[in-house]
């Protein structure tokens, strides 16, 4: 996984353990931009294809029909956890 898509997911389990629902793409594009330390956020459209990626890869899932529908799933906490323990 690289350092933007770890980014994302990194940024979704943090918003997810914090509050009892999901990140915007918004949210999730101001959150990369301060974990990657970048000076401009990333488009929405290309947040929302790595978001796409990760939920096809089974780290976020998308529940139907819900506002703020991203959570991060089981996979998505245990693979962040282990990162942070390396």
């Amino acid at each position: 996984m690289d350092a933007r898509n770890r980014a994302i997911l990194d940024f979704t389990v943090a918003f997810c353990a914090k509050h009892e629902y999901g990140p915007t793409i918004r949210e999730i594009a101001e959150g990369v931009m301060e974990i990657c330390e970048e000076s401009k956020t990333p488009s929405s459209s290309i947040i929302a294809n790595r978001v796409d990626k990760l939920i096809a890869s089974g780290f976020i899932r998308r529940i139907p029909i819900r506002d703020r529908n991203l959570r991060a799933t089981e996979k998505g906490f245990r693979f962040v956890a282990k990162i942070k323990q390396e």
